[in-house]
């Protein structure tokens, strides 16, 4: 998939996450999960962690320091967008139990990225160096 179709589907995915944590409440039930709304936040996050790093906004998606920046970046997303949900025109509620597990959706995309990047190193351009794409 090339980086423009890569950049539109994490621009619809973050309209969609907003969408699903500031629109109109939704009560999850699984039989024998308390909180199935924790496993949600983690997939969710993950899932907007991976696209972020895969738009390469930041630079190679590959590359340590995109890993580490693009993980900033997500923890200060996942602050705000947790914050703003105690706002009352939303009518929601704001927790530190789902902010964690938000941090663990991006924890967990950092370690699934950082495998695949050993599992698939780049490819030697024609002048020798690697292709960090």
């Amino acid at each position: 998939m090339n980086r423009s179709l890569r950049r539109l589907a994490f621009w619809a995915y973050t309209a969609a996450l907003l969408y699903g944590t500031h629109g109109p409440r939704r009560d999850v039930d699984v039989p024998g999960i308390d909180r199935p709304d924790l496993v949600v936040h983690l997939f969710a996050f993950g899932g907007w962690f991976v696209l972020l790093l895969a738009t390469e906004y930041i630079g190679p998606w590959r590359a340590g320091r995109s890993l580490v920046l693009c993980a900033l970046i997500g923890a200060a997303f996942a602050a705000v967008n947790e914050s703003t949900q105690a706002l009352p025109v939303f009518a929601r509620t704001a927790a530190w139990d789902d902010y964690l597990a938000n941090l663990g959706g991006i924890a967990a995309g950092m370690l699934l990225a950082w495998a695949a990047a050993r599992v698939w190193p780049a490819r030697p351009r024609a002048d020798g160096r690697p292709d960090e794409r």
